[in-house]
This record gives C-alpha cells, sequence and structure tokens, in this order.
C-alpha cells in the first residue's frame, strides 16, 4: 500500500505539445518568465507584415535590387499591399536584414519550415524520460557543409537581453528539432528584432 510509482512524472507529459507551449511551460515551472512586453495588437500585425517581407525577400540579389525596389515589387506584384507595407518602418527592417544578409546568400534556405519532431521529455519539460512529439514553425533555416543557422524574427519592445532571456528556450528547441531530424550540427541561432532593427546572435 506504500508502494510509489517511480514514474509518475511521465503519467503528467502531453503526448504532443507545440514549442510555444512547451517552453512556456518549462519557464513557469523554472519561474523564470517574465512578463516585459507591451506590444498591442496593431504591434502583432506589424510583425505579420514584416514576417512576411522577409519570407518573400531574395536575399541573393539584395545587391543588385535593394531592400525597398523588392519590397515595392512586391507590392506592384500583389504579393503584400502597400497599406500593409506602410505599418512597418523598413529602414529598420532593412537594417536588420543587412546583419545577417551576407552570411545567407548562397546557402540551402527554408523558409517558415513546420516540423514535428520526437524529443526527449527531460530536454522540452524537465522531467520525466519519454519521447514527446514537439510541433513548431522556424522562421528561416540555413545549411550549408557547416552545418544549420536558426533565424527567428520578433516583433518586440525588448532589449538584446531580454529578447534573448524570453526566447532562448524556444531556439534551443528548434536545434534540438533540427539536429534530431536532419543529423546536422546548429552552429547559431538569431534573433531578428523587426521593431527595432537589431539582431542578436547566440
Amino acid at each position: 500500500l506504500q508502494y510509489v510509482y517511480p514514474f509518475t512524472d511521465s503519467t503528467t507529459l502531453p503526448v504532443k505539445s507545440s514549442v510555444t507551449k512547451a517552453t512556456k511551460e518549462k519557464k513557469e515551472e523554472d519561474r523564470v518568465i517574465h512578463y516585459l512586453t507591451t506590444e498591442e495588437d496593431t504591434g502583432i500585425q506589424r510583425g505579420v507584415v514584416a514576417h512576411k517581407i522577409l519570407e518573400l525577400l531574395d536575399f541573393n540579389t539584395l545587391e543588385s535590387e535593394s531592400f525597398i525596389t523588392q519590397v515595392e515589387n512586391m507590392v506592384k506584384n500583389n504579393l503584400i499591399s502597400g497599406e500593409d507595407v506602410s505599418l512597418v518602418d523598413l529602414e529598420k527592417l532593412e537594417n536588420a536584414v543587412n546583419c545577417f544578409a551576407d552570411r545567407v546568400k548562397g546557402k540551402k534556405l527554408y523558409r517558415e519550415q513546420n516540423f514535428i519532431a520526437g524529443l526527449d521529455s527531460n530536454k522540452v519539460f524537465n522531467k520525466g524520460d519519454e519521447k514527446v512529439l514537439i510541433q513548431g514553425i522556424i522562421d528561416l533555416l540555413v545549411i550549408d557543409e557547416n552545418g544549420a543557422e536558426i533565424i527567428d524574427y520578433k516583433y518586440s519592445s525588448l532589449k538584446k537581453e531580454g529578447l534573448v532571456n524570453k526566447y532562448r528556450a524556444q531556439l534551443d528547441l528548434y536545434a534540438l528539432a533540427v539536429e534530431g531530424s536532419l543529423n546536422i550540427k546548429v552552429n547559431k541561432k538569431t534573433l531578428v528584432n523587426v521593431l527595432s532593427g537589431e539582431v542578436v546572435d547566440f
């Protein structure tokens, strides 16, 4: 009657979770979640527009066709509306692009890459010893012969240190998924703040 089941942690694990939910639960357990953002609905919309521009951007032709020209062509080709583009500070977005564009040119790029990966529960939730399915979307996965880089776009009022503190766990899970699924090393993780135009590598 006094027997204690030794794997009780495993009984509370979800069979499947998203990266966003998993990192939130992990932070709550570790008591390091920070409520530092003040983004409003309009900020979310601006973030969506900036994501779309970066998704359509051709990094390989930025020298012959400028960032602004490419955005103008997106509008002309009805890939994005001029009204939406007007919501974004294109100068800051271009500054952010210039910080990482050179290192992605000529490499294999996977944009808005969906994934589902089986990861060790202790790496995701800090408990249990089971495999759990994690799903997510990587904004930009860059691959060459030396390994991979994960680039994630955020629209945030946080400064660089706060940005890393909030999203490091998310990108760490992305890296685990890439390394486990593709058997390649993730050498760099990058956060691009499309609000401030800042880029932080870690």
